[in-house]
């Protein structure tokens, strides 16, 4: 079997893998970002459950690898399932809505997501982690004698795969195909592999995937593939005539139609609609009219929904308005009717294409007013808008009698437990730097921000007389409307909801997107909202129960089986791995608020410290036993260390020194800090297998063997990206769940030190 042939069929197949999987992974999140409303969240799940598919089809296939006779055959087929798969998972991605029966537009619930989200993913993930077993299976037919080197070989092409695929997506097709299109292409290589690995002994599978071929390139050339992906788009939106869908690099764009006004979607989340007045004077009058002589104001986004307009209505005022996407403006300029798009034509209109907290670090101008019109902080990439850092931020370029203004979704007579937690919050954030904090009740509840201890008069009177004083006409903020928005009751009604203090909403904690998510929830089920009631009480000492569970069952039971602990690191390390890789994810949001564009980069940047560790550790295969395990454990020791330092990388790079940098060299080091935990979780894997197959004393076969700790090392992923991104961070903050990887780290080390099999080793460390 051994030859030089089959030798490089293996290191093509893993390199297939890796290509394969890394950009259906990008493709995927980018689209469940959209199907998911843009909610970072999404992107923990999503994680979690492509994890949780590869873990199960690695363990699966370990347990019968013994019972498949030709490795290349069953390879085969999962070629082909891949070319099926991986497409026909964009078309069920875009339908999700109409699987669970959720109204377009509609924010999908926590519960949804989750089960979408799995459902969707676990037939393609399974097929990849049996993929990677069946590859380690072949291993031993090419050469019993060194199949541990072949496994290591395995991995590394993989993961160089992954790399190759995770800059191609990245940087190129992303920017020229849709994810359709991709999809397809990205089967049709899978096809091609078919073709190229099996040659003839196969005859019937290799007419199938040429037969597979040929029609996809007939449906290329024939347009079948641009009708099909308009179709999926209109299911998509259903209820909405879609009239365009562009990717930028920044957002998927989708401009709907109905009944004569149009809606822009950002990530499936509203950004604006054309004809919502209410909403634009909403934004605009309350800050401008409490204001004794508003002069220049900073608009952070969604100028066409109206609000530029109002603003425009107020005598000698400027407006600078601060849009991150120049494509959305002009794609929105492309179909809006001239009426809408005009206030960008205005002289006073100042358009900047920058990120918004970018900008306000930055910039040398002062205002009167900040408008921060960008709905809720149902996102990490909308929280950071909400944040006491922000706030900060804007008290530096407001004049002493500045105002910032904001809005968020609440409900006009009755606030739940839910509401008030997240108007608390908000509140209590604002309160800590403002010198005076008022709420203006309603649906949309206004906040306003001081500067000044001068009190603002909130009344209906107060209100109505600045906007008849300055010859302002509204159409629902107005002397007959004010009186009904702002009267006792409910001005009672949202002081007393607010009077407790509620918990600081911070850059690296951000606990009022937490709390709108468990808000969003309680319009769908309670079960998410009663869990996360629970869990609100979780302090880091609680946390701490689980490395002492870990360390008092491992010390129990490594009597009975020595690889314990050995199994155990390699579980940990993949659940901190992905820990990691998520906390760079939100960070980067939080800092440079652009990481749809960038995750590609953070992805590959994993993958390419695993081709880095796992070269460096396959290197080390002629070391004895004892000098493998000592290098094991400094590299457990390395793994445990490691978050320690991510609190001060994010200091560094948030430092308002490197504002001015968002698209240049600081912004993409930061995408690449996952790869130094790649690099370690590389070494630690081609480590692993070396070690158990060296001592295990079951007689079982490196696929096995590999298969298991594969299976073992994406499972504890798959729970640290649900945890952390969903749960532990929006909870606890960034910095204390980074502690907590330490702790959970350093027990495991400790498991491996005492490991009386290998004591002597303690000598050599």
């Amino acid at each position: 079997m051994k030859s030089p042939q089959n030798v490089r069929h293996l290191k093509l197949l893993s390199l297939s893998l890796g290509f394969t999987s890394v950009i259906a992974q990008v493709v995927y999140l980018r689209e469940f970002a959209t199907a998911f409303y843009g909610n970072e969240t999404s992107y923990a799940v999503i994680l979690a459950a492509w994890l949780c598919g590869v873990s199960l089809g690695s363990f699966i296939l370990s347990r019968i690898t013994s019972m498949i006779r030709e490795p290349q055959r069953v390879l085969a087929w999962l070629l082909m399932l891949k070319a099926l798969m991986i497409p026909a998972g964009i078309l069920a991605i875009r339908s999700v809505k109409m699987l669970f029966n959720i109204p377009t537009g509609q924010i999908i619930g926590m519960i949804p997501m989750i089960a979408s989200a799995f459902l969707l993913l676990m037939p393609v993930t399974f097929v990849l982690g049996a993929f990677y077993t069946l590859l380690c299976r072949w291993a031993e037919d090419i050469s019993t004698q060194n199949t541990v080197h072949h496994v290591g070989t395995i991995y590394i092409w993989e993961a160089a795969g992954a790399g190759i695929g995770g800059i191609l997506v990245s940087f190129i097709l992303i920017r020229l195909l849709s994810a359709w299109t991709i999809a397809v292409w990205l089967g049709a290589v899978n096809l091609l592999l078919i073709l190229s690995v099996l040659k003839r002994r196969y005859l019937r599978l290799y007419n199938t995937a040429f037969i597979f071929l040929l029609v996809l390139m007939v449906f290329s050339l024939a347009g079948v593939f641009k009708t099909i992906e308009s179709w999926s788009r209109a299911i998509q939106w259903r209820d909405f005539e879609v009239v365009d869908v562009i990717d930028s690099k920044y957002a998927n764009l989708t401009l709907v139609k109905r009944f004569g006004e149009y809606s822009l979607f950002e990530n499936g989340l509203l950004s604006f609609s054309t004809g919502d007045t209410l909403a634009a004077e909403n934004t605009v009058h309350f800050a401008l009219s409490a204001h004794p002589q508003p002069r220049r104001v900073l608009l952070i986004g969604n100028g066409l929904n109206g609000t530029l307009k109002e603003i425009l209505k107020y005598p000698r005022i400027t407006v600078d308005y601060v849009e991150l996407d120049p494509q959305l403006l002009d794609f929105a300029q492309q179909y809006l009717p001239p009426d809408v798009s005009a206030p960008l034509r205005d002289s006073r209109v100042t358009l900047i294409h920058a990120d918004a907290r970018q900008y306000v670090k930055r910039t040398s101008a002062v205002y009167d007013v900040i408008l921060v019109n960008l709905g809720d902080p149902i996102t990490a990439l909308l929280n950071r808008y909400y944040t006491l850092e922000f706030y900060w931020e804007t008290v530096r370029i407001l004049k002493q009698d500045g105002l910032l203004g904001f809005s968020v979704s609440s409900s006009e007579n009755y606030l739940n437990p839910e509401t008030r937690d997240f108007l608390q919050s908000l509140f209590s954030t604002a309160g800590q730097v403002f010198k005076q904090v008022h709420i203006i009740p309603g649906d949309i509840n206004v906040f306003l921000a001081s500067r000044s201890a001068e009190r603002i008069p909130v009344s209906a009177d107060f209100f109505g007389d600045r906007l008849k004083q300055r010859g302002i006409s509204t159409r629902y903020i107005n002397e007959a409307y004010l009186p009904f928005r702002l009267n006792d009751l409910r001005m009672n009604q949202i002081r007393s909801a607010v009077q407790s203090s509620g918990r600081v909403n911070t850059d690296m904690r951000p606990i009022a997107f937490l709390y709108d998510i468990i808000l969003w929830s309680t319009h769908f089920n309670t079960g998410f909202r009663n869990m996360m009631a629970r869990l609100q009480s979780l302090t880091f000492l609680h946390l701490m129960a689980v490395p002492l569970l870990i360390f008092g069952l491992g010390f129990f039971l490594m009597s009975r089986n020595r690889m314990l602990a050995l199994d155990l690191s390699i579980a940990t390390t993949g659940f901190s791995e992905i820990v990691y890789q998520v906390i760079v994810i939100l960070a980067f949001q939080v800092l440079y608020g652009y990481v749809y564009y960038k995750i590609g980069v953070i992805v590959t940047s994993f993958m390419a410290g695993l081709i880095l560790g796992g070269w460096m550790a396959r290197r080390m295969n002629h070391r004895s036993g004892a000098g493998l395990w000592a290098k094991y454990c400094r590299i457990q020791a390395g793994i445990t260390l490691y978050p320690l330092l991510l609190p001060f990388v994010f200091q560094f790079f948030g430092n308002a020194s490197f504002a001015g940098q968002e698209k240049g060299i600081f912004s993409t080091l930061f995408a690449i800090l996952p790869v130094a935990a790649g690099f370690m979780g590389g070494m630690q894997y081609v480590l692993a297998v070396n070690l158990r197959s060296r001592f295990t004393s079951t007689g079982e076969s490196t696929s096995k063997i590999s298969g298991l700790l594969y299976g073992l090392d994406v499972l504890g992923s798959t729970f640290g990206a649900l945890l952390a991104g969903a749960i532990l961070i929006p909870l606890l903050g960034i910095n204390q769940v980074a502690y907590f990887c330490v702790v959970l780290n350093a027990v495991v080390l400790i498991l491996l030190i005492w490991n009386n099999k290998f004591m002597p080793l303690l000598l050599e460390m």
